[in-house]
């Protein structure tokens, strides 16, 4: 009976690690998933544009403090493509305002 339970056990152990594996052979699951990436990253880029824009207009009301906006602006100021150079105007006046 331990034997068997042993063997159990570690069917179940070589299962798991090949389900973990990604797959050797390239499927169209890859391009959709490399498409919904560079959707999500423009997606990622607008609204940080329109964070930075809504902060500028703060005093009408309407902009809400937002971790993610924040750390995407961090990650991305270098990066052209990411922030275009409008945007890094508006985001070197919201830099001082930062709390730490």
């Amino acid at each position: 009976a331990i034997g068997k339970r042993k063997q159990q056990q570690k069917r179940r152990r070589k299962a798991k690690q090949r389900s973990r594996q990604p797959s050797r052979h390239s499927s169209g699951a890859d391009a959709a998933a490399a498409a919904s990436s560079a959707t999500d990253k423009a997606t990622a880029a607008v609204a940080a544009l329109e964070y930075l824009q809504a902060w500028c207009r703060r005093e009408e009301g309407g902009w809400k403090f937002s971790k993610v906006r924040q750390s995407y602006l961090l990650r991305a100021w270098p990066d052209p493509v990411k922030l275009p150079r409008e945007a890094f105007g508006l985001l070197l006046s919201y830099l001082p305002t930062m709390h730490e």
